[in-house]
């Protein structure tokens, strides 16, 4: 650690460069950006709480912030109790807790408070380790302390603060060495969360020693970089590849950065579509029935909530920034769900609170949204009834219509999941079809879709999304055509793109109709050839040798071979290799079929570190051994996945179509239905087309489960009879004591499927046409002799 003297030096540098005009100098910054920034010279505080907004905020206390002011009192004492202890091995919480402690003090001024939040952060300051990966850990670790030492700066004594500023220059200058010079794997992925938090946390560090540490200005130069990026390639329509949970987190952070440009930098990037419409994405994913921890229908690597990253604090921000009135009623309604306290949302959201405008009522939004660049459909039966049906519908791209197609490499989708045309149903305060939340394990299997040939979609068996495999093989699924009437909400998704061209896949269409509020008809095209077979192999499966070995989902080690049997017909057959290579040069890569080499390689990409290796026509027998060995493997490589695939190879037609219910639903037969019980509530599954078909059901094990361990599946098989087949399945949601639907029918004839029930004596009939889209709904009024 460096010496007071040497800090005396670097702030005389620091000031020296602050006269000076040349734009290498300011670390990357242009010179608008490094003359606004010249004007906090020697001021603090300035990060988040300018001494104006601290004194407005005060003056709020007892007004219009006394109810969040009350509930942050209710968390203090915790706080106050937490400080006292500090762990062995640093978390996430406690660079948190260092600027808790701090804006403790700042709005209060109580002494004991000061005193607390100052040894807290000199505690910090004297760990040896912060964190070894420079990950996550690190970015809160930089962020808290940062804005502790902005915060207790004016009270601290000349040593004092070289205690604290020579520790964070040394943690921020290793943050950006990982980033520059070492290739940290989030380095350019500008939707993943990771990336968000490093590059926050450092512009905070920057932020706070502008003017004591020259470096300052390149560290605070690379993140504007880099967050400009994020904000220009972010999903226009306010989503995330990675869910809800971790799109939470990603705002989080983001935003933050957004206030810190605003206010050091002159910037305003609350133009980006991205921020504007992220209050939508938490809004229409929001549960009829809600409980603390649990009030979202959510897709992806994400729980039932928010995790712990708001979103309170970034919805009331975005409300105050851009007049969203829908975004200052939901944080309200989120924070009221609380029995005390303010949970993760903490002093961000007393900072954020806006009184410039007033919460818009439930009573304005749309019962459907539709958000196009993911794809995602968010439809209701109403707002303001906690018995209502929210139904959830994801088709599109891994990482979005905007950037897949056009990015070369993958920004961050690792959370994603292969799960395109699957569907949610909530209703009577219950889950009835589900998703499986988190897993560590990507899996189609998981999800209310397809199998193909028992294979699921690109992207899966690996425990990040498989994003090399999907890049290759050119992912695409999307939602052709969405609308919605007074009768019926529609939507038609075209999923062929989802797959392996290996499978033989020619076409899947998957339409989906809402009749409201408790009946959704998914109808799905498919035309399979007699050709196509796909096998592949995860870590877990592989054989070994050499000093590989499997971790967490992973092949690693320095040398040696990874492989399997081949157990398809001989033939000239591709193979691919999913594999993570983060030092481009330094591995060495051989395609070995029984033992004798074919294919040797090295990764010279140096923009991606996940790669997909295709080796053509490779002549394989049955039984072959198939081996990649590396030697070495690149530093810190990981091999994932080994695929082998012909599309010209025989093979027999078999789809399956997947339901997932909650674990515990009670499934039954009842004549022409399939009956779910959860409780009080009933999903009846009414499978009409085609004729040939068999089902059955059984608790699934979810590999690698994080939320849910198990469901109960439903799987129904059709029988082909030629290269085309059409399923057709009606969901009907009832309490469990309310009779089922009267006398329903239904089928498809050519192009045309229909239904026909009976609701009071009188005929409902409903045509789609598979062709066109077009619906018909026929209710004949008054009740039938």
């Amino acid at each position: 650690m460096r010496k007071p003297l040497v800090l005396a030096v670097l702030l005389a540098a620091a000031v020296c460069l602050v006269a000076c005009h040349s734009e290498s100098e300011r670390g990357g910054l242009d010179r608008e950006a490094a003359r606004h920034l010249a004007a906090f010279f020697e001021v603090h505080p300035r990060l988040i709480l300018s001494q104006e907004k601290l004194d407005a905020l005060r003056a709020s206390l007892a007004d219009s912030r006394s109810e969040l002011w009350r509930r942050y009192l209710e968390d203090l004492p915790g706080k106050v109790s937490a400080a006292a202890h500090m762990p062995e091995q640093l978390d996430r919480g406690n660079g948190d807790l260092a600027a808790d402690l701090a804006f403790a003090w700042l709005v209060t001024g109580e002494d004991s408070l000061y005193l607390i939040a100052r040894d807290y952060l000199f505690e910090l300051c004297r760990k040896p380790v912060w964190d070894p990966e420079y990950d996550l850990l690190h970015g809160h670790l930089l962020l808290g302390a940062a804005l502790a030492y902005d915060w207790l700066y004016p009270k601290l004594s000349r040593d004092q603060r070289f205690l604290v500023a020579d520790r964070l220059g040394e943690e921020a200058e290793a943050q950006y060495r990982q980033i520059t010079r070492e290739r940290a794997w989030y380095r350019n992925q500008y939707l993943q969360n990771h990336a968000h938090v490093n590059y926050g946390g450092l512009a905070f560090a920057a932020g706070a020693l502008y003017g004591e540490d020259p470096r300052a200005l390149e560290w605070l130069g690379a993140c504007d970089s880099f967050f400009a990026r994020v904000f220009e390639v972010s999903n226009p329509d306010g989503g995330s590849i990675e869910g809800l949970s971790y799109g939470n987190y990603a705002e989080e952070y983001c935003l933050r950065y957004a206030e810190l440009a605003r206010d050091l930098l002159g910037r305003d990037y609350y133009k980006c579509e991205w921020l504007r419409n992220y209050p939508d994405f938490v809004l229409h994913s929001l549960l009829p029935a809600t409980r603390e921890d649990c009030w979202a229908m959510t897709f992806g690597d994400s729980p039932r909530h928010g995790n712990s990253h708001g979103p309170e604090p970034q919805l009331y921000l975005l409300a105050g920034r851009t007049g969203n009135g829908a975004a200052l009623w939901l944080a309200d309604r989120l924070i009221a769900q609380r029995d005390s306290g303010l949970a993760s949302a903490s002093w961000w959201a007393l900072a954020w609170h806006t009184d410039s405008i007033r919460p818009a009522s439930p009573a304005e939004f749309p019962l459907q949204k539709h958000f196009t660049d993911l794809d995602q459909l968010m439809l209701r039966s109403a707002w303001e009834d906690t018995s209502a049906t929210l139904i959830g519908i994801k088709c599109g791209p891994f990482m979005g219509r905007s950037q897949t197609g056009v990015s070369t490499y993958d920004l961050g989708a690792a959370h994603g999941h292969p799960d395109a045309g699957s569907f949610q149903i909530f209703s009577r305060g219950r889950f009835l079809a589900v998703d499986p939340g988190y897993t560590m394990l990507k899996r189609t299997a998981n999800h209310n879709t397809l199998l193909i040939r028992g294979k699921g979609q690109l992207g899966e068996d690996e425990p990040w999304f498989a994003t090399g495999e999907a890049l290759a093989f050119g992912q695409y699924p999307r939602l052709v055509e969405v609308r919605s009437t007074v009768d019926y909400d529609y939507a038609l998704a075209d999923l062929s793109r989802a797959y392996h061209p290996g499978l033989g896949l020619e076409r899947f269409r998957r339409h989906f109709l809402y009749l409201r509020p408790d009946m959704l008809l998914v109808a799905d095209e498919i035309e399979l050839e007699a050709s196509g077979q796909l096998f592949d192999w995860g870590a877990d499966s592989l054989l070994l040798t050499g000093d590989l070995s499997v971790k967490d989902g992973n092949v690693v080690g320095e040398r040696g071979t990874a492989g399997c049997v081949f157990p398809g017909g001989d033939g000239v057959w591709s193979v691919g290799l999913s594999y993570v290579d983060n030092a481009p040069g330094t591995g060495a890569y051989t395609l070995l079929v029984d033992s004798t080499p074919l294919f040797a390689w090295k990764d010279t990409l140096k923009v991606t570190d996940t790669h997909y290796q295709v080796i053509p026509e490779v002549r394989l027998k049955n039984g072959s051994r198939i081996e990649v060995r590396g030697a070495p493997l690149g530093k810190g490589a990981r091999l994932l996945k080994l695929a082998v695939w012909d599309r010209h190879a025989p093979a027999e037609r078999s789809v399956e179509w997947l339901l997932h219910f909650e674990p515990g639903t009670q499934l039954s037969r009842e004549f022409t239905r399939i009956q779910a019980l959860n409780g009080p509530v009933a999903l009846d599954v009414y499978p009409l087309a085609p004729e040939r078909r068999s089902h059955d059901w059984s608790t699934f094990s979810v590999e690698k489960g994080l939320q849910l361990k198990t469901t109960e599946r439903l799987v129904i098989r059709p029988v082909f009879t030629d290269s085309s087949v059409v399923l057709l399945n009606l969901l009907h949601v009832r309490s469990a004591g309310a009779p089922p639907l009267d006398r329903l029918t239904g089928g498809v004839v050519r192009s045309q499927a229909w239904l026909r029930w009976f609701e009071r004596g009188a005929p409902v009939n409903v045509g789609l046409d598979l062709a066109t889209g077009v619906v018909t709904v026929q209710r004949t009024t008054g009740i039938q002799p």
